[in-house]
């Protein structure tokens, strides 16, 4: 490496400064202009004992360190990068995540945080079950180390079934998946846990366009008839109104009205009020197991597919995902031929995704027949106790 004289120049090339020095910091020239020689020898002065106090400070280092330094160099050749900058870096990051907290830590906070918003039992168990599957791969990190492509990666290679049967999950649950973990991470950084959200602005993966899954009238009537009470109610509300299944399972008995099932704001996916007129035949459905409050099913989540997993072995029927609200819009749509107020009861405003999804996808016998089916026998019934 060539090395530098540094010493006070006369200079000619400006009308005010006659001296110059020219210094080398960084390895880079710096020219530094003086009007007077004696201003630029104070200024040499200064400079020539930093070099003295640096150079005995680089005296003192140690074989390894010297070692260090030049491998360090090495490495940052061609980088424009200066060693000083290179450990200013290093420290910055790993001091700031040594300091971070741990995911594992933060997953609590974030559901005790939602606890608190009032967020239903049944999102938070989702999202804890998939905070608990996030954090296998990533619990023990600080959560600023955490980074965008790494994200994404895992949610793109997340597997469904087990053994034999694993597979791709479904763009549908990736995304579900990639929705949950970006809303855990905006409160990271609303916490000041981390700078920036990393996955604030990843992009969803395409989801397929699938044809929707309905039950048969046959399959509808098979269900209803073979189940216990605890389910009964769900699966009624379900296929003759419309709810989704979330929905339902935060309706409570006092929402049951006498013409009319009302969905409060704070209980719909999309949070807007609805209001669907009571069909004869859930009437009929319900008043058996009609009570004063309480919620609609009563149990735990997991609870009710299990229950309905052991209905669907009994029955020989296929569940469908959201099949009960799609048998619902498919054979009220058929029945009617009323797009407009389908939506409102759906809580749906794309009409023309509701038409294309749910228009003659059964016969009008089908569809009067689906609103018919009833109770065999309110005898055979075993009404649930009243709660006040």
């Amino acid at each position: 490496m060539k090395k530098h004289k540094v010493e006070v120049r006369p200079y000619a090339g400006h009308v005010r400064y006659s001296w110059v020095i020219n210094t080398w910091p960084n390895g880079k020239r710096k020219r530094l202009f003086f009007e007077t020689r004696k201003e630029a020898d104070d200024e040499l002065g200064r400079i020539e004992k930093k070099i003295d106090q640096e150079g005995k400070r680089a005296l003192a280092f140690t074989d390894r360190e010297r070692i260090d330094a030049i491998h360090a160099l090495e490495l940052l050749k061609g980088h424009n990068c200066t060693l000083e900058t290179a450990a200013t870096f290093w420290l910055k990051y790993n001091h700031d995540h040594l300091r971070s907290r741990l995911v594992n830590e933060v997953i609590p906070e974030y559901l005790d945080y939602l606890k608190h918003k009032g967020r239903s039992e049944l999102h938070r168990t989702d999202m804890r079950n998939r905070l608990l599957r996030f954090a296998q791969s990533f619990g023990n990190r600080p959560i600023k180390t955490l980074a965008k492509k790494e994200l994404e990666t895992w949610v793109h290679s997340l597997k469904s079934g087990m053994g034999k049967h694993k597979r791709d999950a479904h763009p549908v649950t990736q995304n579900n998946y990639l929705k949950r973990v970006t809303a855990f991470l905006f409160f990271a950084e609303r916490e000041k846990y981390i700078e920036k959200n990393p996955l604030a602005e990843a992009e969803q993966v395409t989801e397929p366009s699938e044809p929707v899954e309905i039950f048969t009238v046959e399959e509808t009537a098979k269900l209803l008839e073979a189940a216990d009470a605890t389910l009964v109610p769900y699966l009624a509300i379900g296929a003759f109104a419309g709810l989704r299944s979330s929905e339902v399972l935060r309706l409570d008995w006092k929402d049951i009205r006498a013409t009319a099932i009302v969905a409060e704001a704070h209980k719909t996916k999309k949070a807007r009020r609805r209001v669907i007129p009571m069909e004869d035949n859930l009437a009929e459905w319900l008043a058996p197991y009609r009570q004063v409050a309480g919620p609609i099913f009563e149990g735990k989540i997991h609870e009710l597919y299990k229950a309905l997993k052991a209905l669907c072995e009994k029955t020989k029927v296929t569940w469908k995902d959201n099949g009960l609200r799609h048998s619902y819009c498919s054979y009220w749509l058929e029945l009617h031929q009323k797009l407009e107020e389908l939506a409102l009861r759906m809580g749906h405003r794309n009409l023309n995704e509701i038409d294309s999804n749910y228009r003659e996808l059964v016969t009008p016998e089908e569809a009067k027949a689906y609103f018919e089916i009833r109770p065999k026998s309110a005898g055979n019934i075993i009404p649930m106790p009243a709660t006040a």
